[in-house]
């Protein structure tokens, strides 16, 4: 098996990605996306715009897993769509891109279910942001 190849989304993958997100929802016991709600899945456009990026990582020309980095509040930039394989690779690099944007704090919802969110999150440097059973993690980057 080849090593993933981690690549900024592009409009073509969308479909690979809701089906990633999909699955994870499902697999966790959650509803699969809504066209309303998860509009962001059907045009990745949304994240080609400063502050926001969209990545994904490929293996043998497939897309195996994804990770978006959005705008948040108060100078934070918020990941979301954390799912599927190269999972610590994909945080790092959207964890870098938050940095390169100016963001000072990241966070992220590592939903119970989302095999292999948490774990990535904390091996990019992430920390569970209130209690210890907390699904938000958080990282200052400004420090």
């Amino acid at each position: 098996m080849s090593e993933a190849v981690l690549r900024t989304a592009t409009p073509a993958d969308a479909e690979a990605v809701r089906a990633i997100i999909a699955r994870a929802l499902l697999a966790a016991g959650f509803p699969a996306p809504d066209i309303e709600l998860d509009a962001d899945l059907l045009d990745l456009s949304h994240y080609a715009f400063a502050g926001r990026g969209f990545w994904v990582a490929e293996r043998d020309g497939a897309v195996i897993g994804c990770v978006a980095l959005d705008r948040g509040t108060d100078g934070h930039g918020v990941l979301k769509r954390i799912a599927g394989d190269a999972l610590p690779d994909l945080v790092r690099l959207a964890t870098d891109a938050a940095r390169v944007e100016g963001y000072r704090h990241v966070e992220a919802v590592a939903p119970p279910g989302f095999t292999g969110a948490a774990e990535a999150l904390v091996a990019a440097g992430y920390a569970p942001a209130g209690t210890p059973r907390s699904l938000l993690y958080a990282k200052r980057l400004d420090a």
